[in-house]
């Protein structure tokens, strides 16, 4: 039999309480929260955050972290398998099961969902003549809502900190239509997978008074720049 303290010490857990005391435990894919927690005093009033496409509550999580260190928000995720969970592991959130689109003359055209692989679940929208043909033959029935819709329906009394997309491709697109004045978030979060996108997207976020902070495997973090 393994010695207990020996399968701690292989994940890294705090043998001591001089070690307790300084670690911080991540729950990202990459280690983001722990990025994004060096932007945030553990002494700091609590927060909130948007997680869209937030996929499962602890596992790969850029915002658990943040829940543990009590904050709470708004969970969306397009699949509804882990709804569950959410209700069971984070009861101060609000989680919805939406497909996110760039604007409301999206139109969810396909949706991939993967049994093995769930974090890798795949949305595609279309606009103009083959959203409204979509429309009207109701090609699917995926609940979709805009970046803006969501914005008017934010549900807490203050703003998000922190905003989180992992949307499998569609994150530069929403992004673009991104209410900055609304939300105005000190921290984003974003995966981009496609280097021609880079000079785009940051220009972009600089644009909005944003710039780069840290990346970890292929997640982006901005700060706001006039945040003190």
């Amino acid at each position: 039999m393994v010695p207990i303290k020996s399968l701690f010490a292989k994940r890294g857990f705090p043998l001591s309480l001089d070690a307790f005391k300084a670690c911080g435990a991540s729950y990202s894919q990459f280690g983001e929260d722990m990025i994004v927690a060096s932007l945030f005093d553990k002494e700091s009033p609590c927060g909130y955050y948007l997680d869209l496409g937030c996929y499962h509550p602890l596992r790969w999580s850029n915002t658990y972290h943040f829940y543990r260190r009590g904050w709470s928000g708004l969970s969306v995720d397009a699949s509804g398998a882990f709804q569950g969970l959410w209700k069971k592991h984070r009861p101060r959130d609000i989680h919805w099961v939406y497909a996110v689109t760039p604007t409301s003359l999206h139109y969810v055209s396909d949706y991939v969902e993967s049994e093995e692989f769930p974090a890798t679940n795949y949305c595609q929208v279309a606009s103009g003549n083959q959203a409204e043909f979509l429309n009207q033959n109701k090609k699917t029935k995926m609940k979709s809502l805009s970046i803006s819709e969501l914005s008017e329906r934010w549900p807490f009394p203050s703003k998000p900190s922190i905003v989180t997309t992992d949307l499998e491709g569609l994150d530069f697109e929403i992004w673009k239509s991104f209410p900055f004045a609304v939300f105005e978030p000190k921290v984003l979060i974003l995966e981009n997978h496609d280097i021609n996108l880079s000079e785009s997207l940051s220009s972009h976020m600089q644009d909005n008074g944003y710039e780069l902070y840290g990346q970890s495997g292929p997640s982006l973090i901005y700060h706001l720049r006039k945040w003190n």
